[in-house]
């Protein structure tokens, strides 16, 4: 993991003793707490609310966070159909750069949760190792994409998945790029406009050649089958399935590690006449 985060020592302080304060939350360590202000700038209460939704919901959305043994058989489908790789060259403001695309086309055997699902397992893994980057950049190529693959998305998935990006994982998006963008992209968007920050919304870009991505990311950051001087994708894409069976332990130990307890939830005081009064819990 790159160590050059920023944090302010009281800051991660504060956060300690405010976590120490939530029976309802799982052990953390000063590490991850590290993790939670970078990803908000070292702001504390955006860090609380992050804190709050990445433990709250991967312990509500089973659909993503349990069954995660990469050696599952709806993992593997998903791993065969599509690839995750982190590239080995930063941008030149040091942001790290991820790509994913389809690597079958043939929908057949593509189910939109199970592939949703492994990509989380990938995002997941990348902020373990590189959260404390100044940003990150996703690229997605678009190549092998089609209806077929519009039809078999579910809404509920879509909502969960960038809940997740946007909300709890700690994470820097600073730029998104979308290559080979297909002809129904409108409708795409149509459809995961209403969840998307307007942040992330200005960090999206569209290229229908493959000439307009070099203004954002140089030659040499890119992949040698898109031009660039980064590496085989499928080289880096193996690799980077490697690391994932490497970690074949730690998603399952996750599973039951990172869970909020409500049971234990400190409820949040009642207000009547507009909050002049409080019920005492």
């Amino acid at each position: 993991m790159q160590a050059n985060n920023s944090n302010e020592p009281d800051n991660v302080g504060t956060l300690m003793e405010w976590i120490s304060s939530q029976p309802h939350l799982p052990k953390i360590t000063e590490k991850d707490v590290k993790k939670f202000l970078h990803c908000n700038y070292d702001d504390v209460d955006g860090a609380k609310k992050t804190i709050e939704n990445y433990y709250t919901f991967r312990t509500r959305c089973t659909d993503f966070f349990l069954s995660r043994d990469i050696n599952e058989q709806t993992i593997q489908t998903a791993m065969n159909l599509m690839m995750f790789a982190v590239l080995p060259k930063p941008s030149p403001e040091g942001y790290r750069i991820a790509f994913c695309r389809l690597i079958d086309s043939d929908t057949t055997n593509y189910v939109y949760l199970h592939a949703t699902k492994f990509l989380v397992m990938c995002l997941d893994l990348w902020m373990e190792e590189e959260c404390f980057a100044p940003g990150h950049i996703i690229i997605i190529d678009m190549e092998g994409m089609h209806l077929g693959h519009m039809a078999k998305m579910k809404i509920s998935v879509m909502k969960n998945y960038t809940y997740y990006t946007q909300e709890a994982l700690p994470i820097r998006i600073k730029q998104l790029h979308f290559l080979n963008v297909v002809p129904f992209m409108d409708k795409l968007m149509f459809l995961m406009r209403p969840f998307l920050q307007q942040k992330i919304l200005d960090a999206v870009n569209f290229h229908t050649t493959l000439e307009s991505i070099f203004k954002s990311i140089p030659l040499e950051c890119l992949p040698c089958q898109y031009g660039g001087e980064a590496g085989n994708l499928e080289n880096l894409r193996r690799n980077y399935n490697l690391k994932l069976v490497k970690n074949r332990n730690k998603f399952i130990e996750e599973e039951a590690k990172y869970l909020v307890d409500e049971t234990k939830r400190i409820p949040a005081p009642r207000r009547f006449m507009f909050g002049l009064f409080h019920r005492k819990a």
